[in-house]
């Protein structure tokens, strides 16, 4: 029998017509180039509302016509990097009236693209860390020290848990769009954000290269060191994709990657360019050797070593005076003997719980809102959230990696992986990277996620808890008479 169409289903049918454009448009590199253009704009000028207004936009579009989470992360991750003024945070509080918008956006998104409850692997991990984070603390620390971090306890906690959660529920798996591809080209675009952001503070500052490296480089969403921690991740998997047979100029990724690593140099952060430099060699050796375009590859590493020869030898004076402002650094700790000393003592006085993420301390300035960084993730871990914390983060580094060696042999995405959280976790167990909720565990997170992906649902312990909590939940079936 003929039914006529209703304006209901009409609609409804240009509805779907408009989500699947604005789908195949979001799984393109365009926006996210469009966005990251817009924030280093944003940040070179002190616009911050032009990134927002964009990143908003965006997002809700996203919401609301893509059933999918991939193509939100450049809106979550990129928008760090617009934020210039990391002291007069004040300002941007303005801007959280307007998240209103997204947040419709997203329960139109939760209620139309609707999922049946899911959990991943990495779900009790982080539920037990977000845990640790809370407690942490637990009988000595004061009211007033615990509520002046709490925000930023719970966001790294509970809000990294959260976005895991909800994340990977609402993963709209299309058989057409290569994750791993499009999560490097926006680590890719990242990496040269933030790579322009320490050039332009450089070539601003109009000093020379000795009293820069004695000063902090305060690009407002964050320092030198945290700037150096990006890049150890971006810059491996943007070398990734020069290693791909659909890249369309491989040449053009190595281009980018050998300025995220120039930009870790420049930086002066020892630790950032030691482990860049082990990073550098490694994600090197693997490229030449899983590239499907070797040739193009190798004249294009010739020419930058070629470019780098000149200016080595014609440069000589500038490239003395840069080994030399790390010489006048110092052979010293910057303190951080002090701080692990101090760490550690505060572990052996409350073990089980540990000082709490409020403790403040002798031995650190804290400049902005932050946690007192003991610049250690394994000191900061036992300290803040003793040995329960330590047992949640452990537990927590176990299944990520487990995630991640198990997709070793099976993709050269992996690989390219393992050398950006190698530089990252290095150099986060002398630096703060692992406290840093955004873009740092975030970035780790959502890696993780897609790694995960690729992995069959058999984790033995993670999934027998999650099952039991889902098991209490349902009612038990009545047999039939």
């Amino acid at each position: 029998m003929y039914k006529p169409e209703t304006k209901s289903t009409t609609k409804k049918d240009l509805f779907l017509k408009i989500s699947k454009v604005v789908t195949k448009i979001f799984y393109t590199e365009i926006p996210m180039a469009i966005l990251s253009f817009f924030i280093f704009f944003s940040w070179f000028f002190e616009l911050e509302i032009v990134a927002f207004s964009l990143v908003i936009i965006y997002a809700s579009i996203s919401l609301i016509f893509v059933d999918d989470t991939i193509p939100l992360m450049p809106a979550i991750i990129l928008t760090t990097f617009a934020v210039a003024d990391g002291v007069n945070i004040v300002k941007y509080i303005n801007f959280a009236y307007a998240a209103i918008i997204i947040v419709a956006a997203l329960l139109f998104h939760m209620v139309y693209y609707r999922k049946k409850i899911r959990f991943g692997k990495m779900f009790l991990p982080q539920a037990l860390v977000a845990l640790a984070l809370i407690l942490g603390g637990l009988g000595n620390i004061s009211k007033e020290y615990y509520l002046g971090t709490l925000a930023l306890n719970l966001l790294l906690g509970i809000g990294i848990l959260l976005m895991y959660f909800l994340f990977y529920l609402y993963r709209g798996k299309n058989e057409e769009q290569d994750t791993s591809r499009y999560f490097s080209k926006m680590l890719s675009w990242g990496g040269i954000i933030v790579a322009f952001q320490v050039i332009t503070y450089i070539l601003r500052s109009g000093q020379s290269i000795t009293s820069l490296s004695t000063e902090f480089m305060d690009l407002g969403w964050g320092i030198d060191n945290n700037a150096a921690t990006l890049l150890l991740l971006t810059a491996p998997l943007t070398l990734f994709l020069a290693t791909r047979k659909d890249t369309l100029r491989p040449s053009l990724y190595v281009l980018s990657a050998s300025v995220q690593y120039l930009a870790i140099v420049f930086t002066f952060s020892r630790g950032g360019i030691f482990f860049g430099f082990i990073s550098f060699v490694v994600a090197s050796v693997f490229l030449l050797k899983k590239s499907e375009r070797k040739k193009e590859v190798l004249v294009t590493g010739s020419i930058l070593l070629l470019i780098g020869s000149l200016i080595l030898i014609f440069k000589s004076s500038s490239i003395a005076d840069l080994i030399r402002s790390f010489s006048f650094q110092g052979s010293g700790d910057n303190g951080r003997l002090a701080l692990y000393k101090e760490a550690w003592q505060s572990f052996l006085s409350h073990p089980l719980f540990g000082v709490g993420l409020g403790y403040q301390g002798p031995n650190y300035e804290i400049r902005s809102i932050s946690f007192y960084f003991f610049h250690s993730t394994f000191f900061q871990i036992i300290a803040c959230t003793g040995l329960f914390g330590f047992i949640a983060y452990s537990y927590l580094y176990f299944r990520r990696y487990q995630i991640v060696f198990k997709n070793i042999s099976k993709t050269v995405f992996a690989i390219f992986a393992l050398i950006g959280m190698f530089g990252f976790e290095a150099y986060s167990m002398i630096d703060t990277g692992t406290f840093v909720p955004f873009p740092s565990m975030m970035l780790i997170m959502f890696l993780t996620m897609i790694l995960e992906e690729s992995i069959p649902s058999s984790t033995p312990l993670n999934d027998l808890i999650v099952d039991y909590i889902i098991s209490k939940n349902k009612r038990e079936p009545v047999d039939s008479l």
